[in-house]
């Protein structure tokens, strides 16, 4: 499915870099760190909002709340459209995404522990997945940039 392109001026190029940094801040912020007027960038964040931002979210150290394993999963399932929505709705998923090639899912979870992790494992046997291949995440070296 593809969608309309949107096709951005360098003041809502700027707006939305302020944004990805830390949408919490105020207009009166973005407007100093870009000079560009504070009722354009209230107007511009609107439009936006129409046309291009989907929501606005925090990130949270994870680990701080005791999910520690975060590992990434390609897996192959005979029962596709079963195996996704186990997937969309399973509390230690994060991320799905439909890949091509020889998978066709990449997963992005976090567990408690290994225990935790290998339980997820043995939820996904239950949808006849021919192929699978996890690798553990030891550090984040760019996130959403």
């Amino acid at each position: 499915m593809r969608t309309k392109e949107y096709s951005l001026d360098e003041r809502e190029l700027l707006i939305l870099l302020e944004l990805r940094k830390n949408s919490r801040q105020s207009l009166a912020e973005i407007s100093r760190r870009t000079n560009i007027p504070t009722s354009t960038v209230f107007d511009k964040i609107k439009k936006l909002e129409r046309s291009l931002i989907t929501k606005h979210t925090s990130f949270i150290d994870l680990s701080r709340i005791g999910y520690n394993t975060k590992a990434v999963f390609f897996v192959k399932s005979d029962k596709k459209e079963e195996f996704r929505n186990f997937s969309v709705n399973h509390k230690n998923i994060n991320t799905i995404s439909r890949i091509d090639n020889s998978y066709d899912y990449i997963i992005e979870a976090i567990f408690r522990n290994m225990g935790e992790l290998y339980g997820f494992i043995e939820e996904m046997e239950n949808f006849n997945v021919k192929k699978m291949s996890h690798h553990y995440i030891e550090e984040d070296v760019k996130r959403e940039g």
